[in-house]
């Protein structure tokens, strides 16, 4: 996700509540693109694996409903010469205002 004009946009995932969704699991999701928050999800459902690029938010690496995810596994990542992510050693606690 590219911002364009100060235009953050919501977010590279967003899985938004009261649109017809019923629950999300992730396993294995790369984000990233100095977006407000790379990863925004309001659903139930797991989050496993997934890695948000170091770096690549303005306000927060995530906005998530945490009541209603379990388990939460992310982590910051950074991306190597191959365009794999490379593991930076830091985590992502779940955070959001569940809105």
């Amino acid at each position: 996700m590219q911002v364009t004009r100060g235009c953050y946009g919501t977010a590279p995932f967003f899985y938004p509540k009261n649109q017809g969704n019923t629950s999300v699991d992730i396993d294995g999701l790369l984000v990233g693109g100095s977006s407000g928050y790379p990863f925004r999800d309001r659903m139930p459902g797991s989050v496993k694996n997934l890695n948000v690029i170091d770096g690549s938010w303005v306000y927060a690496p995530v906005d998530v409903n945490c009541s209603v995810v379990t388990p939460f596994q992310t982590q910051v990542v950074q991306l190597g010469g191959n365009g794999q992510p490379v593991r930076t050693g830091t985590t992502i606690e779940c955070a959001g205002d569940g809105n």
